[in-house]
C-alpha cells in the first residue's frame, strides 16, 4: 500500500493510494521508505538517496524544490 500524487505546474494533487494487485498507472518515480524517513526527506533532513528511489530522480528534486505559496 502507498501514497500517490500527481504533481503539475498547477500544483499538486492526491490520489486514492493502490493496494497491492490493483491497476495502477505507471508511475514517472517512487520512492521506498517508513513513514518517519519519508518525512524527514521532505523536510531535507537525509537525502533523497538514502531511500531507495526508483525511476526518474528528477522528479524528487522537483517535489522538494517546489513552493506551493508561488
Amino acid at each position: 500500500m502507498g501514497w500517490r500524487s500527481r504533481c503539475c505546474h498547477r500544483g499538486h494533487a492526491s490520489l486514492p493510494s493502490c493496494g497491492s494487485g490493483e491497476d495502477q498507472d505507471t508511475a514517472d518515480a517512487s520512492i521506498q521508505g517508513t513513514a518517519g524517513e519519508l518525512v524527514l526527506v521532505l523536510y531535507g533532513r537525509i537525502p533523497v538517496d538514502s531511500l531507495k528511489v526508483e525511476g526518474d530522480r528528477c522528479v524528487f528534486d522537483l517535489l522538494l524544490a517546489w513552493d506551493p505559496d508561488a
